[in-house]
């Protein structure tokens, strides 16, 4: 006779059983395990556990969502937060200036533009689900000024250790954005440290330049420059001269300078720069010399892809290499300066 009691360890049996030979073939039962199933609703949530978020029903994503906005804001901006979907590698962005409306249908097709924003799916105009990215934000968060001064100074020394690659790879994904009318919102805490990848990723960008043709500017290390925290005398020097060097590979290479919204005008912002201790003159002329050869190498990379026999290669490669040997001198000269 079955009773209630052996009825249970019957079906633990036999999902014990199921288990050692449908895993492969049914991912639902993947990650069932006969020791900790219980009667009734618990059951059907182990289950449930590993169906893949977007696989799920609307009504079962809507559900999460709220949960969502009920556990710690995990990062804010002028526009919107964003909350982590707990159990899961996604976020919940939602509009700051309104309460977000779940009853629209789900949209899981994204655009080009929408996925490069990390974005999966939306539910109207003011709510957004995108990836988790794993990382530290570039930039501290703490309610205290002498914890954020010491936690930002550790982090920016290991965001000065990253390899060239991870300056490389950030220029060069900011300027894919711009190739798609998508402008990097560098003013906030928009970038995130992956050590474990070694790269940065920015993760806020605005669909479209400014309509005023004077702003319709892209400066890709103006971008990298004020995307990041790092202001400290003894860090900020070497930190440019890293985004240089990264700049330089990325002229180097074989990637299209070429932009159709908007106009390219690299250059240094001087007052990214903490120069309180420095000599204002000499450091301003200093500054107008980098311009200058940060102009002429772009115009020679521009002037090599449009007629390569009439400007060859390596009268780019000259261009470039100057720029890099000021950059390292004058970063040299004024870390120099810092230390008298």
């Amino acid at each position: 006779m079955i009773t209630l009691k052996t009825g249970y360890k019957y079906l633990g049996g036999l999902k014990t059983g199921a288990k050692s030979f449908a895993p492969l073939k049914n991912p639902l039962l993947a990650n069932v395990s006969a020791s900790n199933l219980s009667p009734g609703t618990q059951d059907s949530l182990e289950i449930r556990a590993v169906v893949p978020f977007l696989k799920r029903q609307d009504w079962q994503i809507k559900e999460l969502l709220k949960k969502a906005l009920q556990t710690k804001c995990i990062g804010h901006g002028a526009e919107a937060s964003v909350y982590k979907i707990p159990g899961f590698d996604y976020v919940l962005r939602v509009s700051r200036y309104c309460e977000p409306d779940f009853r629209p249908k789900l949209n899981r097709e994204m655009s080009e533009r929408d996925k490069f924003n990390h974005y999966v799916a939306k539910i109207g105009s003011d709510v957004q689900i995108g990836e988790f990215i794993n990382g530290e934000n570039a930039t501290f968060a703490t309610d205290s000024a002498l914890t954020f001064f010491e936690k930002q100074h550790e982090l920016n020394r290991k965001i000065i250790d990253m390899p060239d690659s991870a300056y490389f790879d950030f220029l060069k994904r900011i300027f894919d954005a711009a190739k798609m009318d998508m402008s990097f919102d560098f003013a906030g805490r928009n970038v995130i440290v992956d050590f474990a990848n070694k790269k940065f990723v920015p993760i806020d960008f605005e669909y479209g330049f400014p309509q005023n043709p004077r702003s319709r500017v892209f400066n890709p290390i103006l971008c990298m420059q004020s995307g990041f925290s790092v202001k400290e005398p003894d860090l900020q020097f070497k930190f440019f001269e890293k985004i240089i060097n990264g700049f330089c590979r990325l002229l180097k290479s074989d990637y299209d300078f070429s932009l159709q919204h908007c106009r390219l005008e690299p250059s240094i912002c001087a007052l990214s720069f903490n120069i309180s201790k420095l000599p204002p003159e000499s450091f301003a002329q200093d500054v107008k010399v980098l311009n200058w050869l940060i102009k002429n190498a772009v115009t020679a990379k521009t002037m090599n892809t449009s007629n390569p026999f009439f400007y060859p290669k390596n009268a780019v490669g000259h261009s470039i290499d100057e720029l890099s040997a000021m950059t390292s001198e004058f970063v040299k000269k004024y870390i120099d300066l810092q230390k008298k």
